[in-house]
């Protein structure tokens, strides 16, 4: 690619600001056997867009290269939406994938057409998805009540650049 638009360009340049929050994209949303779907990460680094400060919804057909990729670069993480993916699509992101490869990871809802209300349902669904463990991932272990919780408070907050403790709060 020998010109970048201007829409994306302005983007890189607002995440090089020290003053910047998190800027938050669709990708990777459908099915993880989806041709096109697979090559979305592909060219988000095409354009250089693999960046800090770079937050994905949904990542479903992210493999564990561009996951590994995603840690490698220090992109924020990834916000999971586990009932739209699994209504729509019948699957959703390969959130021990993910975990494992050192993401930071959020739960959130996509949107009411197709997801819930907001994450305390989002988040009933979750608990669900990892009680079943499909593919005997030994989820629940790694996905205890803590970790759901900061995937609902902690870590959104994380991602967009937003959460500082006082000395008082981090017990320092």
């Amino acid at each position: 690619i020998y010109w970048i638009h201007a829409t994306i360009a302005g983007k890189k340049n607002y995440l090089l600001d020290p003053k910047r929050s998190a800027v938050i994209a669709h990708l990777a949303e459908g099915r993880r056997d989806d041709f096109y779907n697979q090559r979305e990460y592909e060219l988000v680094k095409l354009i250089g867009m693999n960046v800090p400060n770079l937050v994905f919804v949904h990542g479903v057909g992210l493999d564990k290269a561009a996951m590994s990729d995603m840690a490698q670069k220090k992109m924020s993480g990834l916000v999971w939406s586990p009932f739209s993916n699994l209504i729509l699509y019948g699957q959703t992101l390969d959130i021990m994938s993910a975990k494992s490869a050192g993401l930071l990871l959020a739960i959130g809802s996509d949107w009411l057409p197709t997801g819930t209300k907001g994450p305390l349902e989002e988040v009933k669904v979750a608990v669900n998805y990892i009680d079943k463990d499909w593919g005997k991932e030994g989820l629940a272990k790694n996905f205890n009540d803590e970790e759901l919780y900061k995937m609902m408070t902690e870590n959104p907050a994380r991602l967009i650049g937003h959460w500082e403790l006082s000395a008082t709060e981090s017990g320092v």
